[in-house]
């Protein structure tokens, strides 16, 4: 999900151009939803196409962001090769927000299509569109992910990091973290040190009293480095950290292949890593769990501070 205050489109044409720089990535076999309101974008949401042809899905996903644009109108667009499972999509969106449906199309390729019979070519984004700094496939926006070849003395350096950690006092953990993330360019050592201090709740404190929206773009580059530099045991920490810095600055989509990251090294289906954050439920580490819920509710990056105050205390709590 991705929010702005700034952005205009006229037509059909306009607003597909900018849809990719609204995610953050090239969508496929998705729905997206742009809600309108004022005339402006207000906020672009992705749902893939298997979970929103669940049964009650649509009206789910409909409902959650409705629950926080009541006054926005709705631009529907989904993306598949198939017409038909498309436009019975669209006529449920339809049936399901009534005055509220702006419009519906279809995208295949580079062609689209509403139901009423109109259509064109899908243009190229202008360079103003790439608000979230991407433009490509998900798969290569996961990529960025992928954990980093095995190289010589890898598992060494884990283990020196690890015996770094165990002489350091507790009380000056979160001291050190702080002056890791200080710095203009960590090593590799560095990013390790700090994938594991923030296996302690002390030091998630120290990391997320850090992130601000000014330097959410900076932190996510850095947690997902430590995360791509640790066992998978390890990663959901920093991948929570990544995906929390990702939402703050805006970047939805970044947010959003991090989490499906942490889930597969927390062994989870899509339904049950829900379910589990919905309860709270203490196998998902809270960094996941006020990531997901902050997509289910359409918490826009602006309320971040209040995030903050409630993810510290949850922390605290821990």
């Amino acid at each position: 999900m991705s929010e702005t205050n700034a952005i205009r489109a006229t037509s059909v044409p306009e607003l597909l151009a900018l849809i990719p720089g609204l995610l953050g990535f090239q969508p496929q076999e998705s729905l997206v939803c742009v809600l309108v309101c004022g005339g402006r974008v207000a906020v672009t949401a992705r749902a893939g196409l298997p979970e929103a042809m669940l049964p009650g899905g649509l009206k789910t996903i409909l409902d959650r962001l409705w629950g926080r644009f009541p006054d926005a109108l709705g631009c529907f667009i989904v993306y598949r090769r198939s017409g038909v499972e498309a436009n019975t999509l669209l006529r449920s969106c339809a049936q399901l927000r009534g005055t509220a449906f702006a419009f519906g199309c279809h995208v295949a390729g580079e062609v689209w299509t509403t139901p009423e019979g109109r259509s064109g070519i899908v243009p190229e984004p202008p360079p103003a569109a790439a608000i979230a700094g991407h433009v490509g496939s998900r798969d290569e926006l996961a990529a960025r992910l992928e954990p980093d070849p095995p190289l010589a003395g890898r598992d060494a350096l884990l283990d020196e990091q690890t015996a770094v950690l165990e002489r350091l006092p507790p009380a000056a953990r979160q001291a050190r973290l702080e002056a890791i993330l200080g710095l203009p360019t960590p090593t590799r050592g560095e990013h390790i040190l700090a994938g594991l201090l923030v296996q302690e709740a002390a030091a998630r404190g120290a990391a997320v009293t850090a992130l601000t929206r000014r330097n959410a773009e900076a932190m996510a580059d850095f947690w997902i480095a430590a995360a791509r530099k640790l066992p998978g045991r390890l990663r959901p920490q920093a991948l929570g950290l990544a995906a929390l810095a990702s939402w703050a600055c805006g970047d939805g989509a970044l947010q959003a292949v991090c989490l499906e990251r942490a889930r597969l090294d927390l062994g989870l289906s899509d339904e049950a890593f829900t379910a589990a954050c919905l309860r709270r439920d203490e196998a998902v580490p809270a960094l996941l769990r006020v990531n997901c819920l902050l997509n289910l509710q359409v918490v826009p990056p602006t309320a971040w501070d209040a995030v903050r105050a409630e993810l510290l205390a949850d922390e605290a709590a821990a």
